[in-house]
């Protein structure tokens, strides 16, 4: 994919009801760090990168 880095970690989130999901982790410094999630559905798909920044 164009733009994007390919050497990462792919996670599964977790079903928590009404089309919500979610996944718990650790981060072991401080520092910027980017989430993309991937949804496929009924013909549907969509990838976004978030920006987090870990300060502690």
């Amino acid at each position: 994919m164009d733009g994007y880095e390919t050497d990462h970690d792919m996670l599964e989130a977790e079903h928590a009801g009404d089309g919500l999901y979610q996944l718990e982790i650790s981060f072991d410094e401080p520092g910027t760090y980017y989430v993309m999630y991937h949804v496929t559905a009924r013909g549907y798909h969509d990838m976004v990168r978030h920006e987090i920044e870990i300060i502690e």
